[in-house]
């Protein structure tokens, strides 16, 4: 009797020792879980700072090159790889991208659909006389339909942002309003078919908020022929890009540059008529901050607009993938 109860009482210890262990590796596990949240947030949180930081890094370098004579994206402070690629910050790395590139855009770069003609749209592959006159009427009832609430706005003392009276932005706010025109298709306003002459689709050549003007040491070919330049004129224009040349310091030394190249037919008359439209400076950037993890991964992106005034700078758009949690 007694080796029975001996039996029982072993039985019930090796029990509650299985029992203990096990409670143990719970109680383990749990803790190497909240362990494992707990950086993977910190992590988080960590890249997402200094996403910010490295936005803020840029718009104080755009702050600082914004009274410049004129802007080039050849110059230095605007694409070089030593400011904008696997930049240290702290513990983390960013890089400051847009198109597959290192560096800043400009929305000067493109022509601001809010006041395009159908004549320049016309000039754009895809567009036809249709559907260029299409879109211009598209964006002209938005613009009467919003004028009244505009004036409300105004009278109860709302306005936009410091400076950016000074931008056209309505009445489209975002190019993907032009998909409700017959006719503008995904693929003609996003691209993705290869070979095509916009590859990139009319986004890479419109925008729909910038100062209005358009730079011309920026602008890609199909805006500059978009305002009148032949194709001739834009492969001058881009073999002077490629060759370093820093940029034109006025509209009067780009138009000189430019007096005797063989033109199109009335392409002249065309850029004569939209010489106010041309600029050597850019007002309006875009930017996106990426932060890769040692591991790999992406941590964090912050899509941006930065936009100078004579007296500010704010963003106009800040847009990130990623954010810390709340609390």
């Amino acid at each position: 009797m007694r080796a029975q109860a001996d039996g029982f009482a072993l039985l019930a210890v090796l029990c509650c020792l299985t029992s203990l262990g096990v409670l143990a590796a719970s109680f383990s596990f749990g803790a190497r879980t909240e362990m494992r949240q707990a950086r993977w947030s910190l992590e988080r949180s960590r890249a997402y700072y200094t996403a910010r930081a490295g936005l803020h890094r840029t718009a104080a370098l755009l702050r600082e090159h914004a009274q410049d004579p004129f802007h080039a994206a050849n110059a230095p402070w605007w694409s070089a790889e030593s400011l904008y690629k696997d930049v240290p910050f702290g513990e983390s790395r960013y890089s400051i991208e847009h198109d597959g590139a290192y560096g800043v855009d400009d929305e000067e770069s493109r022509l601001n659909v809010n006041q395009a003609t159908p004549e320049m749209l016309m000039q754009f592959p895809g567009v036809s006389t249709s559907l260029a006159e299409a879109i211009t009427l598209f964006v002209a009832q938005k613009k009467e339909a919003e004028s009244a609430e505009a004036a409300q706005s105004q009278s109860i003392g709302a306005g936009p942002p410091p400076e950016a009276s000074k931008n056209v932005t309505q009445p489209i706010r975002n190019l993907a309003e032009l998909l409700a025109v017959p006719g503008v298709t995904t693929q003609l306003l996003y691209g993705g078919q290869p070979g095509a002459p916009l590859p990139d689709g009319l986004a890479s050549a419109l925008t729909c908020f910038s100062s209005g003007k358009v730079n011309v040491n920026t602008a890609r070919a199909p805006v500059l022929q978009a305002l009148g330049l032949s194709e001739e004129q834009c492969n001058t224009l881009l073999a002077l890009r490629a060759e370093q040349f820093p940029g034109f310091a006025s509209v009067e030394e780009f138009q000189r540059a430019i007096t005797g190249q063989s033109e199109k037919p009335n392409s002249n008359g065309m850029l004569q008529r939209n010489m106010k439209l041309l600029d050597v400076r850019s007002a309006n950037f875009r930017a996106t901050c990426t932060v890769i993890s040692s591991r790999g991964g992406l941590d964090a992106r912050i899509r941006a607009r930065i936009s100078l005034g004579e007296a500010v700078l704010y963003f106009s758009l800040f847009q990130a993938s990623t954010a810390p949690e709340a609390g």
